[in-house]
């Protein structure tokens, strides 16, 4: 039984990284944009949330059968009657209000596989109660309607065959299910105070992410360089195509244009922000964090964050290939294979030193640091709200 729980469990862990790399980036932008700052509580939370939603949908679809074995089951009728089923367990188990002392028959009823998937039921959305009345902060009307729409969606899910992948539905449809799954919603929303007593309140994290908005932190730059390279990139995809399209335009001259049109002179005109700057709130400026940065300025600092740094990393990235290479050749002894993997750690070791150093003697990177410039915050953060007027206005977070 527990097996039958176990599988999808496995499946949502192993597509986990892929959906938390697909909402990563609007996690990020949304919470550097509101507080300026990403609590690391905040980050757990989510990605649980994230995590909890994917196993309980599998949990209703997985395993999937195949089209033939369900053509060839017998279409059952919705299960409309509630604790049918459970009802029908009792009585086999020789349980009744004459004999409710009846110690066997107790045992039996409680360890039926009726009573385990009803218990399963409500232990699955307690998770869910949990989360709309600590993270969301929703009330108890608002997280029992959830609850019952979640369950809902699970049951027409399973009714309509998979939405129709299915030539007729490979699970029972009961009430039974609407009623377990939205009793554990509540359930969960009233314990929330047990649990949420070991853990920072939501104030408290949207606090601690309003204070690291103060300073403009390192991961929030790398975001904001990321977001750059992705703009870039898609527009080096323009300029690659309008090369096939127009073959005067040499594709390299147009992407090193292109290069210092986006990273030199784009910042110089807007404020010294790049696109991926002005997502997150940031431009570049003068060292003093006051003057607008000059073009010398912008020109050197992109130089060295993109000609240099960036390009290490690269490098990097294609001693590690090569490294994999040589690793599964069979005709190079492990010797040369132990030298390659030695000259391979020494670029991001040596990397990494410089960095360090660079951050604790000038609390600045080497490309701000050479060309004397310094990444600011512009615009106002959200400050935290407090709870009592969520409250009021019944909106979550």
């Amino acid at each position: 039984m527990l097996k039958y729980y176990l599988e999808p469990v496995a499946a949502a862990c192993t597509l986990f990284p892929l959906i938390a790399g697909l909402v990563t980036l609007p996690f990020v932008i949304r919470n550097y944009r509101r507080f300026g700052g990403i609590a690391v509580m905040r980050v757990m939370v989510v990605y649980s949330f994230i995590l909890y939603c994917m196993c309980v949908y599998l949990l209703t679809v997985l395993p999937l059968p195949s089209i033939e074995s369900v053509e060839a089951m017998e279409l059952h009728p919705i299960g409309w009657i509630p604790y049918k089923d459970l009802a029908k367990a009792a009585r086999e188990a020789g349980l009744s209000f004459h004999n409710l002392k009846d110690s066997a028959a107790w045992k039996t009823f409680l360890t039926c596989p009726d009573m385990f998937q009803m218990l399963a039921n409500i232990a699955m959305l307690m998770p869910l109660g949990f989360y709309m009345r600590y993270y969301f902060r929703l009330d108890l009307k608002h997280t029992v309607l959830i609850g019952f729409g979640a369950s809902l969606f699970f049951e027409i899910t399973q009714r309509t065959g998979l939405y129709g992948i299915y030539p007729k539905p490979y699970r029972f449809t009961e009430m039974d299910d609407l009623i377990n799954n939205t009793l554990g919603a509540l359930l969960g929303y009233a314990l929330t105070p047990l649990v949420a007593y070991f853990l920072p309140s939501r104030e408290e994290i949207d606090n601690i992410s309003y204070h690291q908005g103060e300073h403009v932190t390192v991961m929030r730059r790398t975001f904001a360089a990321l977001l750059d390279m992705l703009f870039f990139g898609a527009g080096v995809g323009l300029v690659i195509l309008a090369s096939l399209l127009i073959p005067r335009v040499p594709p390299v001259w147009a992407g090193v244009g292109l290069w210092i049109a986006y990273f030199i002179l784009t910042p110089w005109i807007w404020k010294g922000r790049t696109p991926g700057q002005a997502v997150l709130r940031l431009r570049t400026a003068a060292e003093d964090g006051v003057s607008p940065a000059s073009l010398w300025q912008l020109a050197w600092r992109n130089l060295l964050l993109y000609g240099v740094e960036m390009l290490g990393v690269f490098l990097f990235g294609c001693a590690v290939a090569a490294f994999a290479v040589v690793m599964l050749s069979r005709d190079i002894s492990a010797w040369w294979k132990l030298l390659l993997l030695d000259a391979c750690l020494i670029v991001p070791v040596a990397g990494f030193v410089i960095l360090l150093r660079s951050q604790n003697r000038w609390s600045a990177l080497p490309h701000n640091r050479w060309s004397h410039t310094a990444v600011i915050s512009t615009g106002e953060k959200e400050k935290p709200e407090k709870k009592e007027k969520k409250e009021k206005t019944g909106q979550p977070a």
